[in-house]
């Protein structure tokens, strides 16, 4: 806010002095005395129903003002690093846009926050959830690839709410976003909106952390069901076949890493999304988080690990750097082994792995610590009774979704326009 007030709001010199307002949604209600509401800045206490709660409360707002001559919502994550820069290039890109392009969502570059001059993303492919990020891993150091990342030659699905500039025009009253609290959030209501129409320009841009920095924790279980409510909508021709090895090699991936209890994430998504959106209509967002919160490891401060069983601080920041991937005919044996779970362990060392880190790191290797890039730790082992009991899990929630997915998926199909209405978002935010 500080940057936005020094470098837009209260700067007659810019050209969006006037013509920026910006919307705040405290959903922890954290903010007072930190962030107060002023002449260009509204905030206001929102219910924590998570980042699509927060994002949906600004759209209705801003819908409110509408009357004021607002014609754009710019959605921003609340952990992002942004430019003012970018904030005035989008103003004078859509000031001067050919009105066939006024209905066109403007997409902010994502690049890289530990490596500035890294771009991860310039838009999206869902793909089936088969998520295709564009222009990724560019040095735009090199002109080359500046260049490049302008070229408009791959189609657009969706762009991320770091930075997603909708036109007002686009967004119906009863056509807000779906309350899946978060994750694949954006995805769907890009599909839903975007229509594939998205500008990106080079300088509009933000920066963020690496999204591979952190344990997954309670995501396994929303990149599960919201994966499935996405599909249930816009990719009717995906099957319960397609569902069932999506979330095969979900769970086996989460078994070869020895994360059990993720794989409780994994098979509540299934049971959840099989219950068809008369649940998700009925169900406490809130409390939900909560509760599988509750369920996730409970991580302990690298410093801790230091000298167990004989680790060092050098091992605990090196992680998985140097490790080489076996060939195809490795990774195969590996798979068709359960990661070597069928043949006596290699060596008990503990391994220190990454939280999206390389599943063949523990090949016969029973004990990993995974850190992360906050400063954490959480140790897990290969347990025997475990490994059974998840296996059998899968087996349950494959059988179930050859009995509800189909009916789940028309569910979502054919009612989804009943949690997206204005109706329901101000009775579900207590507006």
């Amino acid at each position: 806010m500080e940057i936005l007030k020094k470098d837009i709001l209260e700067n007659e010199e810019s050209p969006c002095y006037g013509k920026v307002w910006v919307h705040i949604s405290d959903n922890a209600s954290s903010l007072d005395g930190i962030v107060d509401s002023q002449e260009h800045i509204t905030v206001d206490k929102n219910a924590n129903l998570g980042g699509v709660g927060g994002f949906t409360r600004g759209i209705i707002e801003t819908q409110k003002r509408a009357k004021h001559g607002y014609t754009h919502v710019l959605l921003m994550d609340d952990d992002a690093t942004i430019s003012s820069a970018a904030v005035e290039a989008n103003y004078l890109l859509l000031a001067y846009l050919k009105p066939e392009y006024f209905g066109y969502t403007v997409g902010g570059k994502l690049l890289v926050l530990g490596a500035p001059f890294v771009q991860f993303e310039v838009g999206a492919q869902w793909n089936e959830g088969r998520i295709v990020a564009l222009k990724n891993n560019r040095d735009i150091r090199l002109i080359e690839e500046v260049l490049d990342s302008e070229r408009e030659d791959e189609t657009v699905e969706y762009q991320g709410w770091w930075y997603c500039c909708i036109p007002l025009q686009e967004i119906d009253p009863d056509n807000l976003p779906l309350p899946i609290f978060i994750h694949r959030d954006d995805v769907e209501y890009g599909l839903r909106v975007g229509r594939e129409r998205f500008i990106f320009m080079n300088r509009i841009c933000i920066w963020h952390e690496a999204f591979a920095g952190k344990m997954p924790g309670p995501l396994d279980y929303y990149d599960i069901r919201n994966h499935a409510i996405t599909n249930a909508i816009h990719c009717p021709q995906y099957t319960k076949e397609d569902f069932k090895r999506f979330v095969s090699k979900w769970v086996w991936g989460n078994i070869g890493k020895y994360r059990y209890k993720y794989v409780d994430y994994n098979i509540k998504a299934v049971e959840d999304f099989c219950k068809g959106i008369d649940w998700l209509l009925d169900t406490d967002a809130f409390a939900l988080h909560q509760e599988l919160f509750a369920m996730n490891y409970k991580a302990k401060p690298v410093s801790e690990w230091v000298g167990f069983e004989g680790i060092t601080e050098e091992q605990l920041e090196l992680r998985e750097k140097g490790f080489k991937n076996p060939g195809a005919f490795g990774r195969a044996f590996h798979k068709a082994t359960a990661n070597g779970f069928f043949f006596p362990i290699k060596s008990r060392k503990i391994v220190i792995s990454e939280p999206y880190g390389n599943v063949h790191i523990l090949y016969r290797r029973p004990r990993t610590i995974v850190v992360d890039n906050y400063g954490n730790g959480v140790y897990l082992e290969r347990d025997r009774k475990q490994f059974w009991e998840c296996k059998r899990k899968l087996e349950a929630a494959l059988k179930l979704i050859d009995e509800k997915y189909d009916a789940a998926a028309k569910s979502y199909r054919e009612r989804y326009q009943e949690l997206v209405s204005r109706e329901f978002w101000e009775k579900y935010l207590g507006l």
